[in-house]
């Protein structure tokens, strides 16, 4: 579940995407350099990732946190691949959460496979519609919509008072997201 894995939970794809578009990326694991506060610094959290974790990352720039769904193991006949055990429950995944931004906040899972139109908060349609398997969203007072569902319920969020966005659902720009 990160930038370099070609696996379907990964994000290997994106980095691909992105520089195609021509968008600058740079991955590092490292210290943050003075250059990154004009960056959106993207981070993929796994599922057993502690909330400490997230709130001690020292950035003043934009951070995109984009929730982990899948429970993975490795695929034993295809070495570097995984398989989904299923998903993680909701309260899970909000618990890696920093309280800040946990706080009052509701992960809905829709049932099942889905078509989703995705928009902005005005109706202005975002992108193609995809299908996703129980898409997640997130809600709560800190949060402002930045992309919403076809049933209006927020995919993409900005909190309120800090420089920070969730993605509810890693499905999006996930490498099995992103194939189709």
């Amino acid at each position: 579940e990160h930038a370099l894995s070609r696996a379907a939970t990964g994000y290997g794809a994106l980095p691909n995407l992105l520089r195609n578009l021509g968008v600058p990326v740079m991955m590092n694991r490292g210290v943050l350099t003075e250059e990154a506060i004009d960056s959106l610094l993207v981070l993929t959290p796994k599922a057993d990732t502690q909330s400490d974790e997230i709130e001690d990352i020292r950035h003043d720039g934009a951070i995109l946190i984009v929730l982990p769904k899948w429970q993975a193991i490795p695929d034993a006949k295809h070495p570097g691949w995984v398989r989904t055990i299923g998903a993680l429950p909701p309260n899970a995944t909000l618990a890696l959460l920093p309280d800040a931004l946990r706080k009052n906040s509701e992960l809905i899972v829709r049932k099942g496979p889905a078509t989703v139109d995705l928009r902005r908060p005005s109706g202005t349609p975002f992108g193609a519609p995809v299908q996703v398997e129980g898409l997640r969203t997130l809600s709560g007072p800190q949060w402002i919509p930045v992309v919403v569902d076809d049933q209006n319920h927020p995919v993409l969020v900005m909190h309120k008072e800090l420089r920070t966005y969730v993605l509810a659902d890693p499905d999006l720009i996930n490498t099995q997201g992103l194939k189709s």
